[in-house]
């Protein structure tokens, strides 16, 4: 998704919190049962925090690091990059 440009590194990292804990949900319940639904609200917020407060680290991180020189990745020389 990033590589489309569709979401920034926010969206992506609060997607993937959010989604994570949704299939983590959705297995819990097959096995144990539906009672874990009641966990839903609880884990939507912290994933949503949590994706949130990740993105924003991966944004900066994106910003700082320099990237590497295509004709560099392309031939597999990553030693001066």
């Amino acid at each position: 998704l990033m590589k489309l440009r569709i979401f920034s590194p926010v969206g992506v990292s609060l997607g993937g919190a959010v989604f994570h804990n949704l299939g983590q949900l959705a297995a819990a319940i097959l096995l144990l049962g539906q009672n874990l639904i009641l966990y839903l609200p609880i884990l939507l917020f912290s994933g949503a925090v949590a994706g949130t407060l990740i993105g924003i680290l991966a944004g900066i991180a994106i910003r700082k690091i320099p990237p590497l020189p295509s004709e560099k990745i392309k031939k597999g020389d990553f030693r001066n990059a």
